[in-house]
């Protein structure tokens, strides 16, 4: 049987329509699943019992079970999520000084690409994960800020584990059901795709024009450079970026965000400050430059604040738009590049959240 948090609107109502139930039913059973966020059909009370019975004889239900959560002392959450078949994946919920929450959410368990500086990339590439187990993720952590911090999400990145464009057909349907009013309901202004760099589906997602913000691990704007840190920059070339950003831009009239990750001594120098005023002095992007977290293990060292502080500045007099990212979560692995979904060990400062999706 099919998971029905796996299914588009669309095929739930073409499911209805052959059970010969009016299209409003596709309607209630899906404010059910994504407004009041019910795991069973015995749970949809406005459904006649008779239909209930027949979409469980159709459907199952596998929502991911969030089982441990750990605290920074910055405020950050970081929660690892079983999946129906043992498999583990983490979201991060990261609270802001302005009040602001954001969830960060994974989209793979482990990550096809190979960058040199992160986490996610030392783990083995088990699966994608599914429209629903996606689209869970925002609903717990959603719940949870309500819960602790008394209103719901801010924003949302898909920044976790795993390459977003490398599982194309689940990401784009989860951005649909998260960003709909039948759906979760945010505004998808509010929702950040990053990518490492996949030129085709860039193009692809642009055509959807899905209404998101949009975002490029770029991490150095020289090839020999890019190269020898992320696996994408071996197969497309900077020109070839620099055409799909372009593309973005003109499909969508939002601009793109370069992320760039300060590596000391790798990509810091001023002749990569150089390469970069180049590359993005020609494109419609904005620059975010990103503290580096270190990872055991990992032969890469973050410079200081203010090493940071003075790359950003010298993009800026060059006429760039720059902001500079410090990541919250380093005591819990859960800052940028840190996801590697390592089993959480029970301590002071541990939450163990019960089993099964939170509504």
């Amino acid at each position: 049987m099919k998971d029905i948090l796996n299914i588009s609107y669309q095929e739930l109502e073409s499911t209805l329509a052959e059970l010969q139930q009016p299209r409003y039913r596709t309607t209630q059973i899906w404010e059910w699943l994504y407004k009041h966020r019910v795991r069973s059909f015995a749970e949809m009370l406005n459904l006649p019992a008779s239909l209930r019975s027949r979409l469980a004889e159709l459907f199952v239900f596998q929502p991911i079970s969030p089982e441990h959560t750990a605290i920074s002392t910055d405020g950050t959450r970081k929660t690892i999520f079983r999946l129906f078949d043992n498999h583990v994946v983490e979201g991060v919920l990261i609270p802001a000084k302005d009040g602001r929450i954001t969830a960060c959410i994974s989209s793979q368990v482990g990550c096809t690409l190979r960058c040199a500086f992160c986490a996610t990339a030392r783990i083995p590439f088990r699966r994608n994960l599914t429209i629903g187990e996606i689209v869970d993720q925002v609903g717990y952590l959603d719940a949870t800020a309500r819960s602790e911090y008394g209103h719901g999400l801010s924003n949302i990145v898909y920044m976790g584990m795993g390459e977003p464009l490398a599982n194309y057909d689940a990401v784009s349907a989860s951005l649909r059901i998260i960003s709909s009013e039948t759906g979760l309901g945010f505004a998808p202004r509010r929702i950040t795709l990053s990518t490492a760099g996949l030129v085709p589906e860039i193009k692809r997602l642009a055509d959807e024009d899905l209404g998101i913000q949009f975002a490029v691990s770029l991490h150095a704007a020289d090839e020999p450079t890019r190269r020898s840190l992320m696996s994408a920059g071996r197969d497309y070339s900077l020109q070839e970026l620099a055409d799909a950003i372009r593309y973005w831009y003109k499909r969508t009239g939002s601009r793109v965000t370069l992320e760039y990750l300060v590596l000391a001594g790798k990509n810091d120098t001023s002749a990569h400050q150089q390469s970069l005023i180049r590359y993005a002095g020609s494109l419609p992007v904005k620059i975010n430059v990103i503290e580096y977290n270190p990872i055991v293990g990992i032969p890469f060292s973050a410079g200081s604040p203010a090493d940071l502080d003075a790359f950003a500045s010298v993009l800026a007099a060059a006429g760039l738009t720059v902001t500079v990212r410090h990541s919250g979560g380093k005591d819990i692995d859960a800052a940028c590049g840190q996801l590697a979904a390592r089993k959480l060990p029970q301590t002071a400062d541990m939450d163990q959240s019960s089993t099964g999706s939170n509504r």
